[in-house]
């Protein structure tokens, strides 16, 4: 699986690394696999470092495909938390812009970065 998580249970934190090529199913298990993990809470924060994925080819179908996952996930995973996305690339960093403006309607709040320092820094501020 390109994707691997871990729970930052005292940042109250999910940071995913994700490397080689994902789609919207790779995207849209982790999610899912996160909610069974132990350390899981509702409304934790999420930060994706796609710094080693390829994501050049999601279109804007993939991206509402992740969106309304999201959106049907809302029981479980909850609201009103962030999710960060570092992106280092040019390519990864405009696709995660779009997608970060397909979630403009979401009750989450989402913002893209060119390095994890600042990531981290959004994520663990308040508002």
């Amino acid at each position: 699986m390109p994707i691997h998580t871990h729970i930052d249970i005292n940042n109250y934190t999910i940071i995913r690394m994700a490397s080689g090529v994902i789609n919207s199913i790779d995207i849209i298990h982790a999610a899912d696999r996160t909610l069974e993990m132990q350390e899981f809470r509702k409304e934790m924060h999420v930060i994706w470092n796609i710094y080693e994925a390829e994501v050049g080819h999601l279109t804007s179908t993939d991206m509402l495909d992740v969106i309304k996952h999201i959106h049907t996930s809302k029981k479980a995973r909850g609201c009103h938390y962030k999710i960060a996305i570092a992106a280092n690339r040019d390519v990864n960093f405009g696709i995660a812009r779009m997608f970060a403006l397909y979630c403009s309607e979401l009750p989450v709040s989402v913002s893209v970065f060119r390095n994890m320092h600042l990531a981290e820094k959004w994520i663990n501020t308040n508002g």
